[in-house]
């Protein structure tokens, strides 16, 4: 036993180790990413039914129009500023005698605007418009920076009563181009909803428009984001760790030297994750991450000097202490990634 826990404070054997930890926490990380976890919460919608006040007689008068969307290209795609300018297509099937063109075409996008617009394009009682559309979506960024996000688009019309007139859509009414461009994601699913929003104007006032939901499922399709924010802090952590190979009574000062760039170089580059964080007012992974090792190597800091004779007369100890700090980081990515 004593001769396996010095084998494991060899270099060559610590090298081993930090490589193997390193792969378990990427291959992780990637099994995370292919469950598609989408914390992200939809646009909401409301059904037609007498909960909002539609009584089962009043369905027949309620005038239909189908709605559809293409989605071509994003022109800006950034999920960390929760930004989107999207070029897309809408179209309505209407019946002209029941609605008009010009109510009809005053619709307006949630938590967006619109860019341009062009004139409709009509064909019967089909109309469509070409619009550049800017918009921000209801992102969660809890497993930031092992993200999936479901990126909503919602079509609004507050002039048309909701309680008249319904929006309709589904799946097969929403595409998206297969030449979409969102560098570092990989568009997934879609699919669209539609329905009503009501708002409590006060007084027992309210306001009842049709919705439409379209929704897109979006992967991350790259590790590039995660490797650079946690691959530093995993580096501080373990070379903090190779102090317990070193001798406590030669290299003392080495090893607080060393301990303590760690958690200095730890800290530091809090700032750094900060700038290419989202800014949130809630804990995101890269939070706890950062947390989790920082505690790591405070208490790597605090056994450096508060047991640095009782390591050197039981040399064997260390050997036990690197392996459950191993242990632990293991144990506290999985609680992360997959409990938390």
């Amino acid at each position: 036993m004593n001769k396996a826990v010095s084998f494991f404070l060899k270099p060559f054997v610590q090298c081993c180790s930090i490589a193997i930890v390193s792969t378990i926490i990427i291959l992780l990380a990637q099994l995370k990413l292919e469950q598609n976890v989408f914390a992200d919460q939809l646009s909401t919608v409301e059904s037609f039914d007498s909960s909002y006040g539609f009584a089962q007689d009043d369905r027949a008068n309620v005038v239909n129009i189908k709605v559809g969307l293409n989605l071509q290209n994003f022109t800006t795609f950034n999920v960390v500023e929760n930004n989107f300018i999207a070029d897309v297509n809408l179209w309505f099937e209407f019946d002209s005698d029941e609605i008009s063109l010009k109510e009809l075409e005053n619709f307006t996008f949630s938590k967006g605007e619109i860019l341009s617009k062009s004139e409709p394009v009509v064909n019967g009682n089909f109309v469509r418009y070409d619009l550049r559309v800017k918009f921000s979506s209801n992102l969660n960024y809890k497993y930031f920076p092992l993200q999936d996000h479901k990126i909503n688009i919602t079509l609004d019309n507050k002039n048309l009563d909701g309680k008249k007139i319904s929006f309709y859509s589904d799946k097969n009414s929403f595409s998206v181009s297969e030449s979409l461009y969102t560098p570092g994601w990989k568009a997934l699913n879609a699919d669209a909803k539609s329905g009503v929003r009501t708002i409590n104007l006060g007084s027992g006032k309210t306001l009842t428009y049709p919705r439409v939901v379209f929704s897109v499922d979006f992967m991350q399709g790259s590790l590039k984001q995660f490797i650079f924010i946690s691959l530093p802090i995993l580096i501080a952590l373990l070379v903090a760790l190779c102090a317990f190979a070193m001798s406590w009574r030669r290299d003392f000062s080495t090893i607080i030297g060393l301990t303590s760039a760690s958690l200095a170089a730890i800290v530091s580059y809090r700032y750094v994750i900060e700038k290419v964080s989202p800014k949130t007012s809630y804990y995101m992974l890269s939070d706890h991450l950062f947390t989790f090792v920082l505690l790591l190597i405070f208490a790597i800091f605090f056994i450096d000097i508060f047991f640095r004779d009782s390591l050197e007369k039981h040399k064997n100890a260390r050997g036990v202490i690197v392996f459950i700090f191993y242990f632990m980081v293991i144990l506290g990515w999985l609680y992360l990634l997959f409990i938390w």
